[in-house]
């Protein structure tokens, strides 16, 4: 017995001296980690990365960003400002050398696309950050298909949440992939807005000239492919808008015969 208490005794002690070095090395790494996580996600985006800061909880397995921004000039311009990131991570210290991270929430979000050039980013030689999920809230997506593009063609997505499963981030949109809810507002020049909730592989439009009563179809998120993402986002738009357009064309034909 005594030499059981004295082995529980000592892995107690040693437990302790180890949750308290992470405890205490949370403060001395926060320059350290912030660098490093600016530096990964620069090299996945092949932009440039600022960050205001970050703090980090080993622990409990916690680290939050604020003041993120990126900006990448190439075939375009790209430029994401984010106001608050809290991810999850290993606890007890475990994330010094597993750097994936859990829950991934952003709050508050800017994203300028000018260009669909610039999301061409090809795959970085280290293995890009993956996140477990990811929740959006508050976020404004503008969207341009070229820096000359007129004020018509230009269109933005008024995000209020936004949910995604496991993600790997090699472009800002990356998440789009991964999309499992989603509930936003579509704003086109000239047209009122649409109002868009999409769950469990259908979206819904309403609004605007799609009428008060939802436009429901089926979207299948393709399989992202590296380097590439870019041009899926694109046909998976293209074809998303000329789905809902048939649709709301089929129900004005039926509308019709049904007076």
């Amino acid at each position: 017995m005594r030499r059981a208490a004295k082995v529980a005794i000592g892995f107690a002690g040693a437990g302790a001296t180890w949750v308290t070095g992470i405890f205490i090395a949370s403060f001395a790494a926060r320059g350290c980690v912030a660098e490093r996580m600016r530096a990964r996600l620069s090299e996945s985006l092949d932009a440039q990365v600022t960050l205001a800061d970050l703090d980090l909880a080993l622990v409990r397995g916690a680290v939050a960003f604020e003041g993120l921004v990126i900006d990448r000039v190439h075939d375009g311009h790209l430029h994401v400002a984010v106001d608050r990131i809290d991810a999850g991570i290993a606890p007890l210290g475990a994330y010094l050398w597993d750097r994936d991270l859990g829950l991934v929430h952003v709050d508050g979000v800017d994203v300028v696309v000018d260009g669909w050039g610039v999301l061409r980013i090809r795959p970085p030689v280290r293995p890009p950050i993956k996140m477990a999920s990811l929740a959006i809230d508050d976020a404004r997506l503008e969207l341009a298909p070229a820096t000359w593009a007129p004020k018509w063609a230009r269109f933005a997505v008024l995000i209020d949440h936004a949910e995604s499963g496991e993600t790997v981030l090699r472009t800002p949109l990356s998440w789009v992939f991964a999309l499992e809810r989603l509930d936003a507002r579509l704003e086109v020049p000239g047209t009122a807005p649409v109002a868009l909730h999409y769950e469990r592989g259908r979206l819904d439009a309403s609004g605007s000239i799609f009428g008060p009563d939802p436009i429901s179809i089926p979207v299948l998120l393709p399989a992202p492919e590296p380097g590439h993402e870019g041009q899926q986002l694109v046909a998976l738009g293209k074809d998303v808008a000329e789905r809902l357009a048939l649709a709301r064309a089929s129900g004005w034909i039926m509308d019709e015969l049904g007076d």
